[in-house]
């Protein structure tokens, strides 16, 4: 699912002001806005647990080789960094 011409600046103000938020996504063009918004404001999640099904159970160690072009340049330092992510919907691409 994908979005444009929005401001996610914005949405991601809305939620640290107001946390989790309903909302409504659609690729049905039969839909109208006020449609969509109903449907939105008759679902309850109150109590409902959304989170596990989507989470992981446990840390997952990065073991892939950082490409060449990614790494730090070894003539400065020989530093080994521990970084940690956390994953809010984080990519593989960002992981690299």
């Amino acid at each position: 699912m994908g979005i444009y011409d929005v401001d996610t600046s914005a949405i991601i103000r809305r939620f640290q002001e107001d946390g989790s938020l309903i909302g409504v996504l659609s690729t049905d063009n039969s839909k109208t806005d006020e449609h969509l918004l109903k449907m939105s404001q008759f679902w309850d999640i109150v109590g409902i647990d959304l989170i596990s099904g989507v989470s992981c159970k446990t840390p997952h160690d990065w073991v892939d080789k950082t490409q060449q072009e990614w790494e730090f340049n070894p003539k400065v330092s020989q530093e080994t960094f521990h970084v940690v992510a956390y994953d809010f919907g984080i990519k593989q691409n960002i992981l690299r």
